[in-house]
Parts: structure tokens; sequence; C-alpha cells
């Protein structure tokens, strides 16, 4: 027999977990920065130079955001167009 109006699973975390502990929700938040990983994720054709960015440039924005303490890390995306991209030759 189903349930009606079943608890959502985030507020047995919110008040099991995270309140017991004294966190919070937004005290834990944490900026995830999904990116295209090949030019073609990025447009859907080869020429992805307005979005997709070059590991040179990846690297420069990371370097930006690692001290902050709200940095989680780079996320990227579409790894179906990414197995066929090449970087400097070499996929």
């Amino acid at each position: 027999m189903p349930m009606k109006n079943p608890i959502h699973p985030g507020q047995i975390v919110r008040h099991g977990c995270l309140e017991a502990l004294g966190l919070s929700v937004t005290a834990g938040a944490k900026l995830l920065v999904g990116l295209p990983a090949s030019t073609k994720a990025s447009t859907g054709g080869d020429d992805g130079t307005k979005y997709f960015l070059s590991p040179s440039e990846l690297t420069s924005l990371v370097d930006s955001f690692t001290t902050h303490t709200g940095f989680a890390g780079v996320m990227p995306w579409d790894a179906g167009n990414s197995d066929s991209d090449t970087n400097q030759g070499s996929q």
C-alpha cells in the first residue's frame, strides 16, 4: 500500500543528521562548476570557442577559486562528446 504524503528524504537528513550535529544546509553549501568537456559539448558543433575552455584557461580559472572555502571543484560534462575530442593530438 503506497504511503500518502511520504516525508522527503532531505527532511530526514536535515532534521536527523544536520541539525543533530549543529549544522545547517547553507553552512555546508559548496560551488561546483560544470563546464563542457569538449568543443562539441559546448555548442553542439566543432567550433565551441564561445564556451569551451582550453586546459590552460581552465587551470587559471580553477586556481582563482581554490582558495575560496565554498569551492567544491569542477565537473566536466557530456562525456559522449569528450571521448572524441583531442587535446594536443591525443585523446
